[in-house]
């Protein structure tokens, strides 16, 4: 601590890069000594101290500081564009005027686990640390303006926050760059924090009759969902000369994280066999999955998205069917977030099921992994997929796992010797089923999609080689049957392809181009 505050005093008159640069290493020094005895860098969990959460105060308060006008413009750019979208038809305007993170006194816990791995790609080595924060502060986070629609003024503070929640800290480290060597910075939350503030309204009377409280309550929930909980997050650029900060929108059609779960039923001693079992997991609104299990030996994989950590348990059961009565064997909560952090991929929960007269082992192994970002460099030209911490998907091959494909868009689309103008949509086939559909565009040969999307990929004994992805172009007709204009393959492999031109074809003619990125990213418990 000594140590820590004397060099932020000899570096207070260096550049802002050069303070941010000792900052950061501070915080990956002091937690990697806290995991002592570490030597192999795997995953460990210390609990916080008064003297980890001092120090941690004292950097965010630092870094706030080297970066305030550049975090500043990015809130006031989020908080006019997320208003801008939802302003209630009573809201005139509502402005940012003031956000001073040392208002805040400070995080009152901090636990953290440290990981270092380097995968295939040596130019590349992530270093991430995970904060447990427990936020109780009493000071001002931020103060707003806003106009009524009946020329009413006033001012608005958010006071008393209470925070909340999982903090996942990552540098990705390149050999390739001068001293200090990184490349970039992420700040992201691998859960939905849980925030609680008072909403203190100016003087002015009757403000409370407008519902402003609840509003803002639900403003900063869904700003917090869609901007800082992962693949959301706040993205620090330091390759270049200068560090560029930004934020990264929560893709609502890309997924965070996978989660299989295994049911296996094995008998012990069975007088009585069962012919009616079923396995079910659940998690948020998703229907509940069902699967008959064959009779006293049962053994199902079930594979699920977990869309943007809304929901943070699913849960797990093994049940009996009856005409009388259902009788539930087998009953587990997954905490997600905690799966997440476990120093396995997988986790085993088992227990033996008894009537009286028969007995049966039913065994569920768990996995979960967050899904890495979608980060590619370009060298010599050429794309190539960044390594990411989240997961060691990337330091690992296989035929099953994650499909990524996004149509940008096409060129010159033509339908026979006609040159009037198109309506075109695509179906997005995989091994001849639809699994994805634009939207139209109408009078437009050279149609803009940015359609995108993620599926589960489980080859069942294929190879990467034998899926096929098949772009189908169709021109929509009013009066009559949509219109055929070609069509487009591409054999998934493990390769990235981004933004790269197919061509269309009909009757073996070229009918126009598509533009794609498609990115396979192997899953290695599927």
């Amino acid at each position: 601590k000594q140590w820590y505050q004397r060099r932020v005093a000899i570096t207070a008159g260096e550049s802002s890069e050069m303070r941010l640069i000792f900052l950061l290493s501070v915080v990956f020094s002091v937690a990697e000594c806290r995991t002592c005895n570490c030597a192999q860098h795997s995953s460990h969990v210390s609990n916080g101290t008064d003297e980890s959460v001092e120090w941690f105060n004292d950097f965010l308060v630092n870094l706030y500081e080297i970066n305030s006008d550049s975090i500043w413009q990015m809130l006031v750019d989020t908080v006019d564009t997320k208003v801008a979208d939802v302003l209630p038809g009573f809201i005139k305007s509502l402005t940012l005027e003031h956000f001073n993170l040392k208002d805040i006194p400070g995080i009152d816990l901090v636990t953290h686990s440290v990981t270092d791995v380097t995968c295939d790609d040596a130019r590349f080595k992530r270093y991430t640390v995970d904060f447990d924060i427990s936020v109780d502060n009493p000071g001002v986070l931020a103060a707003f303006r806003t106009v009524l629609v009946l020329g009413i003024s006033a001012g608005i503070t958010l006071e008393e926050v209470q925070l909340n929640g999982i903090l996942r800290v990552e540098i990705l480290m390149s050999s390739e760059l001068n001293f200090p060597a990184i490349q970039n910075m992420k700040i992201t939350f691998l859960d939905r924090p849980k925030v609680e503030f008072e909403v203190e309204l100016g003087d002015t009377i009757g403000m409370g009759a407008f519902g402003i409280e609840d509003w803002l309550h639900n403003l900063v929930e869904d700003a917090l969902q869609e901007k800082l909980v992962y693949p959301g997050m706040f993205f620090m650029d330091m390759s270049g000369v200068n560090t560029t900060t930004a934020m990264i929108d929560n893709n609502p059609n890309l997924h965070p994280a996978v989660l299989s779960a295994n049911i296996t039923v094995t008998p012990i001693n069975v007088t009585q066999p069962r012919t009616s079992l079923e396995g079910w997991v659940d998690f948020g609104d998703d229907e509940t999955r069902k699967v008959m299990l064959a009779s006293g030996l049962a053994n199902h994989q079930f594979d699920i998205f977990l869309e943007n950590f809304r929901y943070s348990t699913a849960r797990v059961r093994v049940i009996e069917r009856s005409i009388i009565t259902d009788s539930t064997w087998f009953d587990l909560i997954v905490e997600i977030p905690t799966e997440l952090r476990s120093d396995s991929l997988k986790t085993t929960h088992t227990k033996v099921y008894t009537d009286g007269r028969s007995s049966w082992n039913v065994t569920v192994d768990i996995w979960t992994m967050l899904l890495p970002p979608i980060e590619t460099i370009t060298t010599d030209g050429v794309p190539t997929l960044v390594p990411s911490l989240y997961t060691q998907t990337n330091c690992s091959a296989g035929d099953n796992g994650v499909l990524y494909i996004k149509l940008h868009g096409a060129a010159n689309l033509t339908l026979g010797d006609h040159d009037s103008d198109m309506d075109p949509y695509v179906y997005i086939m995989l091994d001849g089923k639809k699994v994805g559909e634009t939207e139209r565009k109408r009078e437009n040969k050279n149609p803009d999609y940015k359609y995108e999307f993620e599926t589960l990929l489980r080859s069942t004994g294929k190879r990467l080689s034998d899926h096929v992805i098949e772009f189908v172009v169709y021109d929509w007709d009013r009066w009559s049957s949509d219109d055929l204009v070609g069509k487009a393959r591409v054999v998934v492999d493990p390769s990235l392809r981004v933004n790269e031109e197919i061509t269309v074809f009909k009757y073996a003619k070229d009918v126009g181009k598509l533009y794609v990125t498609i990115l396979f990213r192997p899953v290695p418990f599927f």
